[in-house]
């Protein structure tokens, strides 16, 4: 009875070793996994706008990037002139910048190889209302002062890869009543009253 022992521990033995090639086989099928770029956006200053995302970390290899764009009114993905590019960003081309009312969609992917990760996407793009402007502005009836305007948008200016420091903001300025002004006028009331005409230095 004691020597009948191993025969019987012989289909779990079996039995094991199929599930561990099973294992090691689908293990081996498994392809290679390529994650999509993270914290894509878009980044507009003035209209000039660039399409950015964080880089896709590998251990060996250089990533490239493709980026497309399509519109709310056609569903056809078109390249946005930046394919299998070594560059976490695009700009966006001419012919999109002057279309500041469209309805802009963009997608991006990493690419190593013959792996390709899934699309990425942002969110949708209108230049008119998301680029951030700043410009100088004249005041009109107050002679040379000018103005400098900032309508806000979701850029900044580190993120367009500049180095210029965040303007600092001065209360609302109104020349008709902000302005210091100095002049000479005449005391008419004095004169008439037979004092000797004088001037007054005026300010306000």
């Amino acid at each position: 009875m004691r020597g009948r022992a191993p025969l019987r521990s012989l289909p779990l033995l079996l039995l094991l070793l199929v599930l561990l090639l099973v294992l090691l086989g689908s293990a081996a099928e498994t392809p290679p996994y390529l994650p999509a770029p993270q914290n894509v956006e878009v980044y507009s200053y003035n209209f000039q706008s660039v399409l950015r995302w964080s880089p896709v970390p590998v251990e060996n290899g250089t990533v490239l990037y493709t980026a497309q764009y399509t519109t709310s009114s056609y569903e056809h993905w078109s390249d946005l002139g930046c394919a299998r590019s070594p560059q976490p960003q695009c700009w966006l081309p001419p012919e999109l910048q002057r279309r500041r009312r469209w309805t802009i969609l963009l997608r991006v992917r990493a690419e190593l190889g013959t792996l390709a990760s899934p699309w990425a996407r942002c969110p949708a793009f209108v230049a008119a209302t998301n680029s951030e402007c700043w410009g100088w502005a004249s005041a009109r009836g107050s002679g040379n002062s000018w103005a400098r305007w900032h309508r806000p948008g979701p850029g900044l200016w580190e993120q367009l890869g500049t180095l210029a420091s965040p303007w600092a903001h001065c209360p609302a300025f109104v020349a008709a009543t902000n302005s210091e002004c100095w002049g000479w006028a005449s005391a008419r009331a004095l004169g008439t009253a037979g004092l000797p005409c004088c001037w007054l230095w005026v300010t306000g």
